[in-house]
């Protein structure tokens, strides 16, 4: 047995702290515990509105709102330890983690936070009738919750996860109120134990909280351990980006993270303060196995995309090139595998497309059997989406394929990928626990099917080797052998092709100088309870 204080993953990756270790200091150093609490409104706006408030059946990994509304277990710190947060310690024996809650905790409706509450939680993102989502397989092979007292509960896995602390950090596994659960409310009225309370939803527009006055927390990653300095904040959903953009320069909105062009736009705007944090996603591009089952075409596809003029396009210079399905700053990330993913150039392009059959026709296109070779790219509406995909579009003309592109609205987007229609999506992902998150994006488990409807695995490839490596990941408790069985997953998907990293991006968070305590968490979420009116 070992206390939380026992650090999670000690290795050092790219210089900086295991588990994404972001810049975390708050824009101009401010201390929010100095500011007192106010009546303003904080307006954010966001660029993608959450398909559900429930935590359970939330399939975004970036989510502000929850941030707002929810608590976790514990907290990811920026030196890459586990800190308490809802739980104030634990022990860890085998495949148990027993956790001492803190006392005296409220729900949002009164219901008081407990270790039935927590037990609830757990067990209800494996009920099947809760329909759960990400949160499923974040919590990996979960066994039961058994409440010692009012504030012990003992977690218990089929067998050991190594990850267990960092998932059980993840917004995903936020503790809901059991009673609006079993109301069945918590979708479009979310009850947690956050520094902020539901006010009202506008669905397509605004999600409205209000300060929880009796809120108080121990989380080591927060300045502000009391009430919110803010009485109410709006996030706004606001999904063309250069509206958001005009919006923050305009005093519309306080806060807006931007990438691209509208980001470069404003670096040097005199009634703004930005602060640029390492990337944890990355922008990709899956192919469909099951319709480009042709490793050559899949390669060439690879070759056809020039990776840093889609950064220098549609980025502005604000991402990197990384070859790897993990982001660079993840532990386990495996610079290396990425060696075996198809570089751009053309020629070698139309090469690999020549060893799978085609000849170029008259017009350029590359055919094979007097059929063109024609693929389809289903995409979000949602900026940069429209223009990434042009880009590639364009890209995959200049060596013969033909694209179109079908693009619809985030939350029909989400289902429609899973028909597997598509020869390509391009979308984006990311990546908090790496053997956990591998296995929600590529477990053959996950494949979408009429028995898997939820699926997440939109390559539609079953490898075996990347299964069996991203289990054994999974329950490795030993950094060193953990790191190994990532680096294996990592370059048999290099060696498949059908996720193709584009460029891993940086989030560049714009704010009004009348705010101060911007902070990131590590998982890419702004650490919502240190915002506070300038001093």
């Amino acid at each position: 047995m070992f206390s939380y204080r026992t650090r999670i993953a000690p290795r050092l990756v790219a210089g900086a702290g295991v588990l994404m270790m972001i810049a975390t200091a708050a824009a101009c150093g401010s201390d929010t515990s100095s500011n007192p609490s106010t009546d303003q409104t904080l307006r954010i706006a966001e660029a993608v509105e959450q398909p559900t408030l429930d935590p359970a059946k939330n399939i975004q990994y970036l989510s502000d709102e929850m941030a707002a509304i929810y608590d976790t277990l514990v907290v990811i710190k920026a030196d890459g330890t586990i800190g308490p947060s809802l739980a104030e310690s634990w022990t860890i024996d085998g495949a148990s983690i027993t956790f001492k809650l803190r006392s005296g905790v409220k729900f949002h409706d009164g219901t008081p936070f407990d270790a039935e509450a927590v037990k609830y939680a757990l067990d209800r993102v494996v009920d099947p009738n809760t329909k759960a989502t990400n949160s499923k397989s974040v919590l990996g092979p979960y066994d039961k919750a058994e409440v010692i007292d009012p504030t012990t509960v003992k977690v218990t896995w089929k067998s050991p996860v190594g990850a267990a602390l960092i998932n059980l950090a993840n917004a995903d596994l936020s503790i809901p109120s059991p009673t609006a659960a079993k109301a069945g409310t918590l979708e479009q009225k979310p009850v947690g134990t956050g520094p902020y309370k539901f006010v009202n939803y506008v669905k397509g527009d605004r999600l409205e909280v209000e300060r929880n006055p009796d809120y108080t927390t121990i989380r080591p990653d927060l300045t502000n351990k009391a009430a919110p300095k803010y009485a109410k904040i709006v996030f706004q959903y606001v999904t063309n980006a250069s509206t958001r953009a005009n919006l923050v320069s305009t005093g519309g909105v306080e806060i807006a993270q931007l990438t691209g062009p509208d980001a470069k736009r404003l670096a040097n705007a005199p009634n703004l303060k930005n602060t640029a944090f390492p990337g944890v996603s990355e922008t990709a591009l899956w192919i469909n196995a099951k319709k480009v089952p042709d490793v050559n075409v899949r390669k060439a596809i690879s070759a056809a995309i020039d990776r840093d003029a889609l950064i220098q396009a549609i980025a502005s210079g604000y991402a990197e090139v990384n070859y790897s399905v993990l982001p660079t700053i993840v532990p386990g990330h495996d610079k290396s595998a990425g060696d075996g993913v198809t570089k751009y150039g053309k020629d070698q392009a139309k090469q690999l497309l020549q060893a799978a059959g085609y000849t170029a026709g008259s017009d350029g296109t590359m055919t094979k059997n007097g059929q063109p070779l024609t693929l389809n790219i289903l995409s979000s509406a949602e900026d940069p989406w429209p223009a990434i995909d042009q880009l590639v579009q364009d890209q995959l003309a200049q060596v013969g394929i033909k694209a179109t592109i079908k693009t619809e609205e985030f939350a029909t987007v989400t289902q429609t990928r899973r028909k597997g229609d598509q020869d390509i999506y391009i979308g984006r992902y990311g990546i908090l626990d790496p053997a956990g998150s591998m296995n929600i994006l590529f477990a053959c488990a996950n494949i979408p099917s009429a028995t898997v409807p939820l699926g997440t695995n939109l390559t539609f490839n079953c490898n075996t080797e990347v299964d069996a490596a991203l289990r054994a990941a999974i329950t490795e408790s030993d950094d060193a052998k953990r790191a190994t069985l990532l680096s294996t997953a990592q370059r048999q998907m290099a060696a498949d092709h059908t996720a193709l990293v584009l460029y891993q991006p940086q989030s560049v968070v714009f704010s009004a100088k009348s705010v101060s305590g911007i902070g990131m968490q590590p998982d890419g979420i702004l650490k919502i309870n240190d915002l506070a009116p300038s001093a």
